[in-house]
């Protein structure tokens, strides 16, 4: 009965080769290259990039979507100048899209967008208000149009940053700015930057906020 059941675990394992990526099957695998091998082989590493690695600058300047590969139901914005950045976005974004972060290596997903702002998977159930994403292209327009987004997980932002930006527009304390940079860049409200002498991701105003 022993040789018979190392034959299943064996043929189990061939099986499962072939799905590769899927988390419950790779645990299951586990399991049963512990009992056939007597030991598990190390799981491989998670692509996830920690929070505070949001803001790196990543291999290569992002690309921005052309308006032909964007889906019909998230058209790019069309607006005029003065118009808010609600409307920008609303026009822009949808419910369950998936959205880069500036590192372009991970993704989070808009889970809502109603009166209160902009609700994603990340920030649980608090969500980017209107007033911190409307308060963002007079802030920028304020500093020539370029901005280092800034994001910490203190106490304290950094002056002259997006992160500061949002604390004193809505009063929370919870870090937001990479994932408001990309909703933003998403939305053709910026696009990312890059400053001589600074690693640091900064985003920098498109037309027509640039005023």
């Amino acid at each position: 009965y022993a040789d018979e059941a190392l034959v299943d675990i064996r043929r189990l394992l061939e099986a499962f080769s072939a799905v590769e990526g899927v988390q419950q099957v790779s645990a299951l695998k586990q399991e049963l290259a512990r009992l056939w091998f007597g030991d598990a082989p190390p799981e491989p590493p998670s692509d996830a990039i920690p929070p505070d690695a949001l803001d790196a600058v990543p291999p290569a300047a992002p690309e921005a979507i052309p308006d032909s590969e964007r889906p019909a139901s998230a058209p790019a914005g069309v607006w005029k100048p003065g118009q808010s950045a609600r409307s920008a976005i609303e026009q822009s974004l949808r419910v369950d899209q998936l959205v880069p972060t500036p590192s372009r290596r991970s993704y989070f997903t808009i889970k809502a967008i109603d009166h209160r702002g902009v609700r994603i998977d990340k920030l649980n159930s608090e969500y980017m208000t209107w007033a911190e994403l409307d308060s963002v292209p007079p802030y920028m327009q304020a500093r020539q149009g370029c901005v280092r987004i800034g994001t910490t997980h203190t106490a304290q932002a950094q002056p002259d940053t997006l992160e500061i930006c949002l604390r004193n527009a809505g009063g929370s304390q919870t870090s937001k700015g990479s994932y408001v940079a990309a909703v933003l860049v998403e939305s053709r409200i910026v696009e990312y930057a890059r400053v001589a002498g600074s690693r640091a991701m900064h985003i920098r105003l498109l037309p027509p906020f640039t005023g």
